[in-house]
């Protein structure tokens, strides 16, 4: 026998969520999906294909053509099958975000963590407690994304450790640079 579920309407659901995570944004203010036009418009229809609109994809709504950059890169990254499965880039995604202070990004990406089955790592994340995960590789691969996010923290990723092999200083070199320009730039906070 199957076991039914009661849920709100979807196009009522979604209008909820998008109203709710459009009011956690304290200091940035999306175009709402029904003043959308021209490429925001394109882009919020391409989001409502793969996902749903909320708050973090929506956030650069203001600048249209660098929202379309992050969603067509964060879709492919996320979404497209690669050499990782989408929960393992969730999961690494949640980190970021934790290391970001984003908790609502947080939140949201553990429960897709969650929805993908890796219960113990959403706990583990969650409590951010990472070095109780069971699964050595995503524990090692978690532990790579804080130590690279994480201010004044040693990169890992020299040969026979953690991360992706090879020298980082580049990446580091130009993440503080990316960090440095939205502290200073047009559009900083």
């Amino acid at each position: 026998m199957r076991k039914e579920r009661l849920m709100l309407p979807k196009k009522f659901r979604f209008w909820l969520f998008e109203a709710l995570s459009l009011r956690t944004m304290r200091y940035v203010h999306a175009i709402p999906r029904r003043k959308a036009t021209g490429l925001v418009a394109q882009v919020y229809d391409m989001i409502e294909e793969d996902f749903f609109i909320n708050g973090s994809l929506i956030s650069r709504s203001k600048v249209p053509g660098l929202m379309a950059g992050i969603w067509t890169a964060g879709r492919e990254t996320v979404l497209v099958d690669g050499h990782l499965d989408r929960t393992t880039k969730e999961a690494m995604n949640a980190v970021l975000s934790q290391v970001n202070d984003c908790p609502y990004c947080g939140d949201m990406l553990i429960s897709l963590v969650h929805a993908g089955g890796k219960h113990d790592a959403a706990s583990c994340i969650l409590a951010e407690n990472e070095a109780h995960i069971t699964n050595s590789t995503l524990r090692k691969r978690l532990t790579w994304v804080k130590s690279i996010a994480t201010p004044g923290t040693k990169m890992g990723g020299s040969k026979g450790k953690s991360g992706p092999p090879g020298n980082m200083n580049g990446f580091q070199h130009g993440l503080a640079a990316i960090q440095k320009r939205s502290k200073e730039g047009p559009y900083a906070v």
